[in-house]
């Protein structure tokens, strides 16, 4: 069926307890899945026997002591007893609709992703009713994140042949994962309609810098040089979307999007930085616009093209970092608004 594999933080605290709700909740689903924990942080090997789980403590690590993806992925490939490969955040809740919306892919090769929903869980799964209690708590109170944050990629054994060294838990890596498959024609799937993945909220305590390690930093700004500036969101990158109906093609075309995408890298590098910051603030005034004509779909791409863009700009005044964080809020706001079309 399917083997999922994941890298653990340590399980102290309140990320342990995420943890150990997000594997659990793996290791309930049904058929039954292979489980790989990679890593030697405290309380791995003891959470793998727990659950009767496969544990690899010898991973290969960065000089900060960061697990490297291109060892994880090269080294999965050769455990996996299974076709069907799933690298999941370790705070990310899967129930049983996110094994039959795999197995309703009849592709040879493809990568499955989808947004996530953002809940507040601090205790312990608990009870025979767990997942409808939970469910029913997330429509309710969890928040759709946005297309750029991905925490679980599925796809066929084998697709990820070539995988930069990135540092894993820091910024960059998961949106050249998508940009990777999309370049190469492989089909890439939203899964968002069909699969609750629900993300545990937690701070960045367990962090060394806490949140700043994720996004800035040595190991953050090395992730992005090895990107080459290919990253895609969810939005930007799906060719199909997965619907109770099964799959239906985006209207975009794999080729002339490529093509775009060179050219505004290339366009928006050669720009000087006063520029660069105008053709930011523009999107986000057109942003605004549409926001307030109702014109949802349109207003997203238009926040989402500049928070992009934001990130290959140095912010330098508190204008500049005032400007992101309104960013973001009116992303957020937005797609609250349009929340309601991706419950079911």
């Amino acid at each position: 069926m399917v083997t999922i594999f994941s890298i653990p933080k340590s399980f102290l605290g309140l990320i342990g307890t995420i943890q150990r709700n997000a594997i659990q909740s793996w290791h309930e689903l049904c058929p039954k899945c292979e489980i790989i924990l990679f890593g030697d942080e405290d309380g791995t090997a003891q959470v793998a026997a727990e659950f009767g789980v496969i544990h690899i403590p010898e991973v290969r690590c960065n000089e900060f002591g960061t697990p490297l993806l291109d060892f994880i992925f090269k080294k999965v490939q050769d455990l996996a007893i299974y076709q069907v490969l799933t690298f999941v955040n370790t705070d990310i809740i899967l129930m049983d609709e996110f094994l039959k919306a795999i197995q309703s892919i009849k592709q040879d090769s493809f990568l499955v992703v989808g947004q996530r929903w953002n809940f507040e869980l601090k205790d312990r799964l608990k009870g025979p009713d767990w997942k409808v209690d939970l469910k029913s708590a997330v429509r309710k109170e969890g928040i759709l994140c946005h297309p750029g944050a991905i925490d679980y990629f599925v796809f066929s054994k084998g697709l990820f042949k070539k995988v930069p060294p990135f540092a894993v838990g820091r910024a960059g890596y998961d949106n050249w994962l998508i940009y990777d498959a999309w370049a190469r024609r492989i089909p890439v799937i939203d899964a968002t309609h069909v699969v609750m993945a629900i993300h545990q909220n937690h701070d960045y305590s367990h962090l060394p810098n806490g949140r700043d390690g994720v996004f800035k930093g040595i190991e953050a700004e090395r992730n992005k040089k090895l990107t080459e500036g290919h990253v895609f969101t969810i939005r930007d990158g799906a060719t199909h979307i997965l619907t109770p109906k099964g799959l239906i093609p985006t209207t975009r075309k794999p080729e002339i999007l490529l093509q775009l995408a060179s050219q505004q890298q290339d366009w928006f590098k050669a720009l000087g930085s006063e520029k660069k910051r105008k053709v930011i603030s523009t999107a986000y005034n057109l942003g605004i616009l549409y926001e307030e004509k109702g014109l949802l779909e349109m207003a997203l791409k238009k926040f989402e093209t500049a928070i992009n863009l934001s990130q290959k700009l140095e912010l330098n005044t508190a204008e500049e970092t005032e400007l992101v964080s309104s960013l973001r809020n009116h992303l957020e706001k937005v797609y609250q608004m349009d929340r309601k079309n991706f419950l079911r």
